[in-house]
This record gives C-alpha cells, sequence and structure tokens, in this order.
C-alpha cells in the first residue's frame, strides 16, 4: 500500500468533515465540484493535503463512498468529465486503458494546441512545413526562430507530431 492509499484508509472523522467543507454539493446527479485548493498538475484536478502530502480530492471522495481507498494501480475515473468533480456517483475505478479509451472515445485525447505542454499553434505548424519546403531554411534555423529544438522541427516536418495540420 503506497503512502496516499495509507493516507486514504487513516481518514480521520476531522478529516472527512474537512474534506466536505470543501465540496460544493449538489444534487445526486450533478457535479460536486472542489473548492480547494488544485493539484499542481494540468488538467484542474482538485487536491486537499493529508498530514503533509497532496492527495488528489477525486480520490479521497471515492474512498469516502466505497469504505476503502482506491486500488494503486488503478485510476479513478469522471463519468463527468469534470476533474474538480468528488460526486462518488460520477466516480469509478479503472484500467489504465479505460481511462485512455474513455478520454479518446469523448474526444478528449490531447493533441497539437490542447497538449498542455505545446510548444506551437497549428498556424506556426503549417508555417514551419511550408518554410522547410521551400528549401530556404534549415532545420536549425526554424528551430531557433521558433523557439524550440531541432528534434521538435524534424518531428513537425516528418509529421511525427502533428499530423492532423495539413
Amino acid at each position: 500500500m503506497g503512502n496516499h492509499d495509507a493516507l486514504i484508509s487513516g481518514l480521520t472523522t476531522k478529516d472527512v468533515s474537512r474534506f466536505w467543507s470543501k465540496v460544493s454539493r449538489g444534487a445526486e446527479d450533478e457535479c460536486w465540484p472542489w473548492q480547494g485548493g488544485l493539484a499542481q498538475c494540468r488538467g484542474g484536478y482538485g487536491r486537499m493535503s493529508i498530514r503533509g502530502i497532496s492527495v488528489r480530492a477525486h480520490r479521497i471522495a471515492f474512498a469516502i463512498a466505497s469504505g476503502r481507498p482506491p486500488r494503486a494501480d488503478l485510476f479513478v475515473i469522471h463519468s463527468c468529465d469534470t476533474p474538480r468533480c468528488c460526486n462518488p456517483s460520477h466516480l469509478s475505478e479503472g484500467a489504465p486503458i479505460e481511462n485512455s479509451r474513455d478520454m479518446t472515445n469523448k474526444g478528449r485525447q490531447a493533441n497539437g494546441e490542447r497538449q498542455w505542454d505545446a510548444r506551437l499553434t497549428a498556424a506556426e505548424v503549417a508555417d514551419i512545413r511550408a518554410l522547410l519546403a521551400s528549401g530556404e531554411v534549415s532545420v536549425s534555423v526554424v528551430a531557433r526562430r521558433f523557439g524550440v529544438t531541432p528534434p521538435a522541427i524534424r518531428k513537425v516536418r516528418d509529421r511525427v507530431t502533428w499530423r492532423h495540420v495539413a
């Protein structure tokens, strides 16, 4: 059992009370958004510090509702696609492949400008490909111009990345 699971298993009545005080509970079918701090990662997931360790809020909500911590090898998946939601009826455990399938089926797979660490826009990618196709500039020159590395430009040129841009 990892540190997070041990913390979740050992939630006190005070921890649970503090947790629910940071959730805006609504009707059973509505999202119950987390009102506390957010995890320092992409996605906007809620987080709560328990004895100095940051734990994602939706994992805590799942644990409180189910009476056990989520399995460490599984995700807690939101049926509502709202990262801040803590409504237990919107949460379920799922394997990484199930989480990926859910994301892809709902059109939430990040690519291009939606990718959390994207350095380029679709318009810039089109410009890069046009510049390289002209043969007048090198990969290194284009990389400096757009503030990225030559390997990133080669991946754009070779359509390893940004395949969806014509």
